[in-house]
């Protein structure tokens, strides 16, 4: 009996040892060019983000928050300080086109921050495909987060800075 018991114990350990050396090694891991701007920029991350296009800019953007817990908005600060019209225009092009809610909700709120830190956002075109996209959410926390930067943007737009 004692054996038997011991037996048990040994395949528990087995196997939680087993389930934790899984999760270590199947945390996903941003690839190696975005681990740069994965914190706050220095000026060497900075200016090397800088000299990219608006639209690696906006990628970059979004495979950070992809993998930044909570959210990391340093990225967008710099994307609209440098390139917010040009951004604000991929951003609306990328969303008509995405598939994935979490992908939308990261490019509704890059719109937001582009949206709030210079651009006015009054295009009703803009206004109407982000509504669309957030009524077609099927996460519901997601469609909340959407309608929150939705009217976020909304507010921003009837009150410019």
């Amino acid at each position: 009996m004692q054996r038997f018991v011991q037996m048990r114990v040994t395949v528990i350990r087995f196997v939680v040892t087993m389930l934790i050396v899984l999760a270590i090694g199947c945390q996903s891991r941003p690839p190696a060019d975005v681990q740069p701007f994965m914190g706050r920029l220095n000026d060497q991350t900075r200016s090397e983000f800088q000299s990219f296009p608006a639209e690696r800019q906006v990628a970059i953007f979004l495979q950070v928050r992809k993998y930044s817990r909570p959210p990391n908005y340093f990225l967008a600060s710099e994307i609209a300080s440098q390139n917010g019209s040009q951004a604000l225009a991929i951003a609306t092009s990328r969303l008509k086109g995405e598939q994935d809610e979490s992908t939308d909700l990261q490019l509704i709120d890059l719109i937001h921050v582009l949206c709030v830190s210079k651009q006015v956002c009054t295009d009703q075109m803009l206004l109407s495909v982000i509504s669309s996209k957030v009524e077609s959410m099927s996460n519901g926390a997601y469609r909340q987060q959407g309608t929150d930067l939705l009217q976020a943007i909304r507010e921003s737009s009837a009150h410019p800075q």
